[in-house]
């Protein structure tokens, strides 16, 4: 089993973007920190996935831990992507064999492709290794604090590079446009409405 678990972007801890989510009539929790990893987030469900919004809160931290998520916040700064892509299940053979293990406890492991390492200016690509069953009852997890369930139909990626050939192999329905700044458009439903979460974050639904 493999499917998306959430959308990563992220974003200034002082902006205005949960005011506008909240506006528009999504929920978002109080979020949580991410020890060692120098990170904190809220999250934002929309049924069986949710949207990941999220900041360094101690950089120190960051910059010493493997992830170096303090490039992906200063994103304007080192070109790296302010964007993630996160499953959950397991990657197929030819995406797993280009991961890395990441284990912040034992109860809890993911595996991280190495452009993360080696071509930070594509979008964190990671993975919950989830047997089926845990999978299943993570999906229920996440479904139980949704609140209004929404579908998640098409995701629109714009950046500098495109994302390579072996992510087809993924469930995950994006476009990438080459030559733009980075910017992400999550699409629920028919599209109807639109907010601008950030400058570089978008949701239509």
């Amino acid at each position: 089993m493999l499917e998306l678990d959430h959308v990563l972007c992220f974003v200034e801890p002082g902006g205005d973007w949960a005011d506008r989510l909240e506006r528009a009539g999504w929920s978002l929790d109080t979020g949580t920190t991410h020890p060692g990893q120098g990170s904190r987030n809220r999250r934002c469900p929309w049924g069986s996935g949710y949207l990941e919004l999220i900041w360094i809160h101690d950089l120190v931290e960051a910059a010493a831990h493997p992830l170096r998520l303090d490039r992906r916040a200063r994103w304007e700064q080192t070109r790296a992507s302010p964007f993630g892509f996160g499953f959950r299940g397991h990657f197929p053979p030819a995406l797993a064999a280009h991961c890395w293990t990441h284990a912040p406890d034992p109860a809890f492991r993911l595996s991280i492709h190495r452009d993360n390492d080696e071509r930070p200016e594509l979008p964190l690509l990671f993975c919950i290794d989830l047997d089926d069953g845990a999978c299943l009852e993570r999906r229920e997890t996440v479904t139980r604090h949704a609140g209004a369930v929404r579908a998640l139909t098409h995701i629109d990626h714009a950046a500098p590079v495109a994302v390579p050939q072996g992510w087809t192999e993924l469930p995950l329905p994006v476009s990438s446009v080459v030559g733009s700044a980075p910017r992400l458009t999550v699409r629920f439903g028919g599209g109807a409405s639109a907010l601008e979460v950030t400058p570089q974050l978008r949701i239509e639904s």
